[in-house]
């Protein structure tokens, strides 16, 4: 095997780690802003719940709800 042959062999494996490096990280980071979209929804939502639930306690007659729901979690 001449030096040329085996730099080339080198520089060949060398480029696919990097290239597969570069895919892995590239994959992370899309999972990444994934999970930080569907968080932010969940957020969302979240907030707009008990927003409702506030809204609800707010406006209604205090003598039609029951004060301690053993259903509630806050």
């Amino acid at each position: 095997m001449t030096w040329l042959s085996l730099l080339t062999t080198l520089l060949k494996l060398a480029t696919s780690l990097f290239n597969y490096i570069e895919r892995n990280q590239l994959m992370t980071a899309g999972e990444a802003r994934a999970l930080v979209a569907q968080m932010e929804e969940l957020n969302g939502r979240v907030k707009k719940a008990a927003e409702a639930r506030d809204a609800v306690a707010r406006d209604a007659d205090a003598g039609k709800l029951h004060d301690d729901d053993g259903y509630r979690q806050d």
